[in-house]
């Protein structure tokens, strides 16, 4: 299974949930295993984040039609919806602000907002790595300036230590960045290519570290880094087509 950004905590629940052998692979893409760090970063309210996942998911996606979607982002904007969030105190309005109502679990949130409370003890951690016993093979998939970044680093660690199989892909992009067609397919290929292997009776191993042109199809194996290493060579820029874009870009970087 597979899932982006909101249903990639999706895959992890999952993960965590399921009886060793049941769960064939994993892809969570622009996601990481804990939720308490995804809205107090760095000891405050990840603002921007909070308000953009509570629109989107709870308000957006509540639209079953894509044009009512359509009409709900074109009255947002109108009303400046979320520029008013943003600015609006005290931040325990802020649902009543995005979707007209009181949310329990973000009042609840904001009340609790020390990760060693004990209203984080079951909410926190979608899979626990530290006592995970068994993992599904995974391809963890995020980008550099993503908000999820440093967490799914951490996560990839703890992966690799319990699965062989245990792929990370880093784009050049931010969280949004997804949506641009180029990024899309390049995180379909990972997706398509890590179900294709542990589904499909024969398929190449290419080894946990990989490096992709932009704008390009192939996808080429690289050498194991050493266990020392640390980070890779940053990307490198060039000229293709007229246009400058990134030469390339290593994905696997922490072994």
């Amino acid at each position: 299974m597979y899932g982006i950004s909101y249903l990639g905590f999706t895959v992890w629940a999952c993960v965590g949930a399921t009886l060793p052998g049941k769960l064939q692979a994993a892809i969570p893409v622009s996601s990481q295993s804990r939720v308490h760090s995804v809205a107090f970063a760095q000891g405050g309210l990840s603002l921007e984040l909070i308000v953009l996942w509570f629109f989107v998911v709870m308000r957006v996606l509540a639209e079953h039609s894509p044009l009512a979607q359509a009409r709900t982002w074109v009255e947002a904007w109108r009303e400046m919806t979320i520029s008013r969030a943003h600015m609006h105190t005290p931040l325990s309005q802020l649902d009543r602000v995005l979707l007209g109502k009181e949310v329990a679990f973000m009042q609840q949130a904001l009340a609790h907002p020390a990760a060693d409370d004990p209203f984080w003890q079951t909410r926190d951690k979608l899979c626990d790595l530290t006592t995970q016993s068994w993992l599904p093979p995974m391809h963890l998939v995020t980008c550099w300036f993503d908000f999820f970044a440093s967490e799914c680093l951490r996560d990839y660690e703890a992966v690799r230590a319990l699965q062989p199989f245990a792929r990370l892909t880093v784009g050049a992009h931010d969280h949004w960045g997804l949506l641009h067609v180029p990024h899309m397919q390049r995180m379909y290929r990972c997706v398509l290519g890590c179900l294709d292997e542990h589904l499909a009776p024969v398929a190449p191993n290419t080894g946990p570290c990989s490096e992709q042109a932009p704008f390009s199809p192939f996808h080429r194996p690289l050498p194991p880094l050493p266990a020392s290493a640390r980070h890779s060579r940053a990307p490198a820029a060039g000229r293709r087509g007229g246009r400058r874009v990134l030469e390339s870009f290593i994905y696997c970087i922490w072994l």
